[in-house]
């Protein structure tokens, strides 16, 4: 039986909460293999003007 493994990420994006996790992903995929699955944990964003213009997504990130 495989442990699995989990860490803390927080990820950006310009566009979308989706996104933000996308490129935590895609960054933490660069260093630990087989991820299988992601549990957000928190959500938050930027405002200037009255416009959203970052999105950010605080996540664990489970790993084999």
């Amino acid at each position: 039986m495989k442990q699995a493994y989990i860490i803390e990420l927080t990820g950006e994006s310009p566009d979308s909460w989706r996104l933000a996790v996308q490129n935590a992903i895609t960054e933490a995929g660069k260093s630990f293999d087989n991820i299988t699955g992601v549990e957000i944990t928190s959500l938050k964003a930027k405002v200037e003007n009255g416009k959203l213009v970052r999105y950010s997504a605080n996540m664990k990130i489970t790993y084999l």
